[in-house]
């Protein structure tokens, strides 16, 4: 470079390129009380406009002494470095930029080692600002143009967005800047790819697991279910809380009354746990990183759950994860042999659970011949009666059911009795008193249906 070369225009002198225009093109961000690095800053310009706009810190990298002599002239408050950008410097910047220069690398290799490195620069949410000429050629490729100073190296539009991407970074065109060489300008603000996370959030039975497998393209690693993480994560964080992973609702309902938010943070720590190692997988399987990790799980309406997830989301985004919340908006069809709201399971059958029957009670209980003797009370409405009567174990669903074809009247009192050996193992074995022993530490539900085809529990629920 001799004393007669000015690349860059200021009040002064006129240089090259009209520096005011591209600075127009660039879209600067604020700058009040932020950091600010310009690699191959030739004679300072955006230096400058980075100290009038406020930034704290100014940073300039050029190879050429010349330039950096001009530039630590003109002005003195920033820090103007000779050197290479083989070798960045080692702290992070709000914002960094690479501006009419990327052309003189040859290759894929380099051009991404750069921007790997620009990105290790840029703070989680900073800013990379790029300037870059391409070529209008069809294709992915770097086209050489030679110049009186050597040759020149553009890539096509399909190209460089490929470089960036590989550079660890995700761009947006923000518009076009001055020509040179011939050839069009753009300029692009990028971004660090982020870890990307997103729930698929519903009832239960609405579809989650389905929604969260297509969008994953059934790659199952990428998507993590809830369900069973969760036992996981309430045995770890609070081990002395029971948890019924066939009802989770009613778990989480007690969690939500028992249990401290410092608890619920320990839980969702073990979820956030799980997440982290799900997007590390991703990155080591050699997709882009902002290719989420799908989380099946967690009901918006229900008050235990939403209690974690906004814990968990709190904790993604101090690490700096971009979240995405699905939720269902259509009303589901849901299946009602899983979600037992409104019904009851009557021996194989559904029927609409309802409180406007009247009164029926279990008046006693006793074992008799190797039977289950269960004595109702009944004060129905006039015109119904007892039709069946079913006793289900521990939430797994009826074991034995009896029906009444004939009408028992809408009061007094109905005598069922039901086999022993259906509602506990090795019952034969067993005394009396052992049987009604182990029958009273068993989760027993008695329901019963009438003869307008609703139901309700004698016993349980």
């Amino acid at each position: 470079m001799t004393n007669s070369y000015q690349y860059q225009s200021f009040d002064d002198v006129t240089g090259m390129v009209d520096s005011y225009a591209k600075l127009r093109a660039m879209h600067l961000p604020l700058l009040v009380g932020r950091s600010f690095l310009d690699v191959g800053c030739n004679e300072g310009y955006y230096c400058g406009v980075a100290l009038r706009a406020g930034a704290s810190r100014v940073v300039g990298l050029d190879s050429f002494p010349l330039a950096i002599e001009r530039a630590r002239s003109r002005f003195q408050t920033a820090d103007f470095r000779l050197q290479s950008w083989d070798q960045l410097p080692d702290e992070r910047f709000d914002v960094v930029m690479l501006a009419s220069a990327m052309h003189y690398l040859e290759s894929d290799e380099k051009i991404i080692g750069l921007l790997s490195r620009i990105r290790n620069c840029l703070k989680d949410d900073g800013l990379f600002i790029l300037e870059a000429g391409i070529s209008l050629e069809p294709g992915k490729e770097l086209v050489k143009v030679d110049r009186p100073d050597g040759s020149v190296f553009y890539p096509t539009w399909t190209k460089l967005v490929n470089l960036v991407n590989q550079g660890g970074m995700v761009w947006r065109k923000v518009g076009d800047s001055e020509p040179g060489d011939k050839h069009p300008r753009v300029v692009m603000h990028c971004r660090k790819i982020q870890p990307v996370v997103m729930f698929v959030r519903g009832t239960s039975m609405s579809g989650k697991s389905y929604l969260a497998n297509s969008l994953s393209n059934y790659g199952y690693w990428r998507v993590v279910n809830t369900d069973e993480l969760l036992v996981k994560a309430f045995h770890d964080a609070v081990p002395d809380f029971h948890v019924d992973a066939r009802d989770w609702p009613a778990s989480l309902t007690r969690a939500a009354d028992e249990l401290s938010p410092e608890a619920f943070s320990e839980i969702a720590d073990v979820v956030v746990g799980e997440i982290v190692a799900r997007s590390e997988l991703v990155a080591r399987n050699n997709l882009p990183r902002q290719d989420p990790v799908i989380v099946d799980g967690f009901d918006p309406d229900h008050p235990g759950s939403e209690l974690i997830f906004k814990h968990i989301a709190s904790k993604l985004t101090a690490s700096n994860y971009v979240i995405w919340d699905s939720r269902l908006l259509s009303t589901p069809h849901v299946d009602r042999w899983h979600s037992h709201e409104g019904y009851v399971d009557c021996g194989g059958f559904l029927l609409p659970l309802s409180a406007d029957v009247g009164s029926a009670t279990l008046d006693e209980q006793r074992l008799e011949s190797g039977n289950l003797v269960m004595k109702v009370k009944l004060d129905l409405k006039r015109g119904l009666s007892i039709r069946g009567v079913s006793v289900s174990i521990d939430a797994r669903g009826p074991v034995q059911c009896v029906e009444i074809p004939e009408s028992t009247g809408h009061e007094g009192d109905l005598t069922v009795k039901m086999p022993i050996s259906r509602l506990m193992k090795d019952a034969a074995k067993k005394s009396d008193d052992e049987q009604l022993e182990e029958l009273s530490r068993m989760n027993v539900t008695v329901s019963a249906w009438t003869s307008d085809n609703h139901a309700f529990y004698l016993q349980g629920r």
